[in-house]
């Protein structure tokens, strides 16, 4: 179970990494105002993916964990749900470029996220984290040269981000081809999960409330933070995405685990806390030195949506997955209307610290909800 976990959470963790390239070659040749705005798109398209799985992958970790094998359907789900969202795509398309690719981005990402589940139900987290991988991989190579071309930013970005999901995405369909059989759930499965999932992403619109309340180069500050640190953050996911069937199967190992990433990320957060002095202006340039304060209030606020995430993975293992779904957009909504009043104050500091002391808030409510329903059925439903 460590080794599955250590594997996709390493596998995310090279993805991020290569993301975290792009995004700082970007920041590096277009300047913070620039920046902000194709961070800001990359937001909406990331928010965009759990609107189209809508909690499918999540459930079918959870009940492959519980059956001891992978669910009957599994490719048929994303053949039937994600293609049909296709269509949206070019209605969008008289809204211009950049809605076109973001919206694409989600429904293409979507689909990839069933078949990782399916992967690593099967047992091979190591070709699940190599999917994660070759897309951030495809991403850079055709991402990096539309810049250096004057491709404007958010275009550069989403299409090459596009280009690598469609690339992983269209490889895995041609080793392992949908099955016949009838799709899961094709229409409600999932659904109990897409709160918890949704509101995980809706937060990624931060860069697009700093920007409408702060200006574009405030959003780049924030943007700088709370994007290049998302390593920090994605073995927690990717963790939990690992131990999510054995936590459901209540194996003692998967705590374990849980709290040696948690542990890890704390740990990893506090060391850039204290080195963000030299090093924002180090790999981003001195153009972002006055990033530094939005940096540290951000990994204040990244320190307590791990425990939360941490927390919202056991119960949603436990069978609280409605109770999960429910808290965690009310508490999306909260961080972003206490981003965008630190931001209206105080900018991208304000922002962040704002941010900050709505995630605590969230916090206490889910230790609240933790402590006062520690078991719940965890029937199939």
């Amino acid at each position: 179970m460590l080794g599955a976990a250590l594997r996709l959470g390493g596998g995310q963790l090279a993805a991020q990494a290569l993301t975290g390239i792009q995004l700082l070659l970007l920041a590096r040749h277009t300047g913070a105002a620039a920046f902000g705005a194709a961070t800001a798109w990359y937001g909406v398209a990331s928010a965009l993916v759990p609107l189209c799985d809508f909690g499918a992958s999540a459930r079918l970790l959870r009940d492959g964990g519980r059956l001891g094998a992978v669910p009957a359907g599994v490719e048929r789900l994303l053949v039937v749900r994600k293609s049909a969202l296709l269509a949206v795509v070019a209605v969008l398309a008289v809204f211009g470029l950049p809605v076109v690719l973001a919206a694409a981005y989600g429904v293409v990402r979507a689909a990839l996220l069933v078949v990782q589940a399916g992967r690593q139900l099967r047992g091979r987290a190591g070709a699940a984290a190599g999917l994660v991988i070759g897309e951030r991989l495809v991403a850079l190579g055709v991402g990096v040269p539309l810049v250096a071309a004057g491709v404007p930013a958010a275009i550069a970005l989403l299409g090459g981000l596009l280009t690598g999901t469609v690339a992983m995405l269209a490889w895995s369909l041609f080793r392992a081809p949908p099955s016949r059989g009838p799709a899961t759930g094709p229409l409600r499965y999932g659904l109990r999960f897409a709160g918890a999932g949704v509101a995980g992403n809706l937060a990624l619109l931060d860069t697009v409330v700093v920007s409408a309340v702060a200006g574009p180069v405030q959003a780049g500050f924030y943007a700088l933070g709370a994007r290049l640190l998302g390593p920090l953050l994605v073995l927690v996911t990717a963790a939990g995405t690992a131990v999510l069937p054995a936590l459901a199967a209540g194996a003692p190992a998967a705590s374990r685990v849980v709290r040696l990433v948690g542990a890890a990320s704390v740990a990893a957060s506090a060391v850039v806390f204290v080195a963000a002095g030299w090093l924002v202006p180090l790999v981003a340039g001195p153009a972002f030195t006055d990033a530094v304060p939005a940096v540290r209030w951000y990994l204040a606020a990244l320190v307590v949506v791990v425990v939360a995430q941490l927390l919202v993975l056991v119960r949603q293992a436990r069978g609280d997955e409605v109770a999960m779904s429910v808290l965690l957009p009310v508490g999306v909504a909260s961080g972003l209307a206490g981003l965008a009043l630190g931001a209206h104050v105080g900018g991208a500091a304000g922002g962040a610290a704002g941010y900050a002391a709505a995630c605590v808030v969230v916090l206490g409510a889910l230790v609240w909800r933790h402590h006062r329903a520690p078991a719940v059925s965890t029937s199939p439903g």
